[in-house]
């Protein structure tokens, strides 16, 4: 739905605010776009690309985890959190969409 939405001028600077990741959002205190910055895709290739590797990477992650009683969510936020501070970390400009940071 959020890669719908992107293709939307009108849409574009409510998804800016809040589905982007960016030093600017940051300071207006819009913290949860750390988290819904993961979940946001602009183009159809970066969407597909994200989806192989959730597919791929994401069955052999909850296999191991699921084998020692773990839930994969707590994983799956913990990357979008990792990725999305270490975006703001190492880039002093720009902004960023999707789950790599």
């Amino acid at each position: 739905a959020l890669f719908v939405a992107w293709q939307i001028p009108a849409l574009s600077p409510l998804l800016q605010r809040h589905f982007m990741l960016s030093r600017h959002n940051i300071r207006e205190r819009r913290y949860h776009s750390i988290l819904l910055s993961a979940v946001s895709h602009s183009s159809a290739l970066h969407l597909l690309l994200n989806l192989y590797g959730c597919v791929n990477f994401g069955t052999v992650a909850r296999k191991n985890l699921s084998a020692r009683g773990l839930p994969l969510w707590p994983f799956a936020l913990g990357a979008a959190t990792t990725g999305s501070l270490s975006f703001l970390a190492l880039s002093q400009h720009g902004s960023c969409i999707g789950l790599s940071g």
